[in-house]
């Protein structure tokens, strides 16, 4: 049993992960849309999107259930990571055959030459196929609570790939190299990081135990495939049907933007990797789960109140630091999509679903949202652009997310109602401290630290913080849970 010093750890090693990443792919994604301009960022991204979608079908689904295995059966681990990843291997294979046919057909007006054109899809497409076998490995490390080696491996990876790409950039070099640069890039670090992975498996002598059926991970992975599947159409799907309705550029404006949305889920993310393996084990414990849910949603309630208003009011200033000018002169379609941030509680309701073993639920409420951003996206993008795919997108993983709500709720596992009263205090709470975005002579993002100072203090004031939050740190258990 972990005590909750190394518990802190983890999540300390994730945070850091995260922030080290992100920040990275932020100043490449910068690089990027100022080295190649909206036509051609918008041509990687379209090509990133449609290999993202593809990504979520490389493994069947069968790493989610390597978690969830080894979570409720330790002996199992090492079997099911190697049945895994075999399987992953060959569908990545031909699913990379497929990307490249897709991406042809999209980037068929394109000016490039034909050899320069398949190579540069060829490297595009791959590198975001090879970057998700990471996945199956972090997935490993959840259970053994090592997220240090995540840590090392992301990190490293991410700031090496900034490195090629300043050098890329400073050459002035075309698409094809910057393409290239990740793709040797991505083989390296993905490589080093399952061999890491592997030495930490074997060494924990789990490889006594009988072999995994290929089918059965087959057959149990295919929800979670379905539902991963879904969920990465978020921004990607949209992405394409800017890129194919309205122009490359308007899709190279909606991705640049939605990225820095993204950013701020890193915080769901980092909470619910640590705690996944321990809400499977709590399938049945509906007291955990739901003082669980309130605690992680009452964090993110604090978060997107700290983070929406900068995001609408600073949106177009931001954006010219981010992109550029062609990237600030739609500001609205950030603030737009800053309401997603509001929304995180939601993300959390949908992977409770996942932990309840209710997958079949989570897959109607994620193909609901698709089918209001596929069907508001044909409507909107015509005479919208995309500020209306923005503002379908947002509708559409309201709806979902509430359905998940809606059914958690009926199940005895999530009370919304402490939920939403803690989102419209902690709104009450910050709101004086908007004030300071009014302040003269000062520039944007110092009044952003004034509104952030401010709000600390409007926070402590209204006694926000309690012994509760501290508990729930000392609860945090990636791996094998508290006794």
């Amino acid at each position: 049993m972990r005590n909750s010093e190394s518990n802190l750890r983890n999540v300390a090693w994730l945070a850091v992960a995260n922030v080290v990443t992100k920040v990275a792919w932020a100043l490449c994604l910068m690089l990027l849309m100022h080295s190649l301009g909206s036509d051609g960022y918008g041509q990687l991204a379209t090509l990133w999107a449609v290999a993202g979608l593809l990504a979520a079908f490389t493994d069947l689904g069968a790493g989610q259930v390597v978690l969830r295995l080894g979570s409720r059966q330790p002996g199992q681990l090492l079997p099911a990571f190697h049945r895994a990843f075999w399987i992953k291997t060959v569908v990545t294979a031909v699913l990379w055959v497929c990307a490249v046919v897709i991406g042809l057909a999209l980037l068929a007006s394109s000016s490039e030459d034909s050899t320069t054109q398949w190579a540069f899809i060829i490297l595009a497409t791959g590198a975001m196929l090879v970057d998700h076998f990471h996945a199956l490995c972090t997935f490993v490390l959840q259970i053994r609570g090592r997220m240090d080696l995540h840590a090392y491996w992301r990190s490293a990876g991410f700031v090496v790939l900034l490195i090629a790409f300043a050098v890329v950039a400073m050459r002035g070099a075309a698409l094809v190299e910057f393409a290239a640069s990740q793709f040797v890039i991505t083989v390296c670090f993905v490589t080093g990081y399952l061999l890491s992975t592997l030495r930490l498996l074997r060494g924990a002598g789990a490889d006594q135990a009988p072999p995994v059926r290929a089918q059965r991970l087959i057959v149990e992975g295919a929800p979670f495939a379905v539902i991963a599947m879904l969920n990465l159409a978020y921004c990607r799907l949209e992405t394409i049907l800017l890129a194919t309705i309205g122009s490359t550029a308007a899709a190279a404006v909606y991705h640049g933007q939605y990225q820095v949305i993204l950013l701020m889920y890193n915080a769901p993310a980092i909470l619910l990797t640590v705690l996944m393996p321990a809400l499977y084990q709590a399938t049945r414990e509906s007291g955990y789960l739901e003082r669980s849910f309130f605690r992680v949603s009452r964090y993110l309630n604090l978060l997107a109140w700290l983070t929406v208003p900068v995001l609408v009011r600073f949106a177009g200033d931001i954006m010219l630091i981010v992109g550029g000018r062609d990237f600030a002169l739609q500001p609205l379609t950030m603030q737009i999509l800053a309401g997603m941030i509001f929304l995180m509680p939601l993300t959390v309701a949908l992977e409770f679903l996942i932990a309840v073993d209710q997958m079949r639920f989570r897959i109607v409420s994620e193909a609901s949202a698709i089918l209001i951003i596929v069907v508001g996206g044909i409507i909107t993008i015509g005479p919208f652009g995309a500020p209306g795919m923005a503002a379908v997108a947002v509708l559409g993983f309201a709806v979902s997310g509430c359905m998940a709500v809606v059914r958690l709720h009926a199940l005895g596992i999530v009370e919304p109602g402490p939920v939403l009263r803690n989102f419209l205090w902690t709104g009450l709470l910050v709101a004086p401290a908007v004030a300071a975005f009014w302040i003269p002579f000062v520039p944007w993002w110092l009044r952003c630290v004034a509104f952030l100072v401010a709000a600390g203090v409007t926070l402590t004031v209204g006694r926000y913080w309690n012994d509760e939050d501290r508990q729930f740190l000392r609860q945090l258990r990636p791996g094998f849970r508290r006794s």
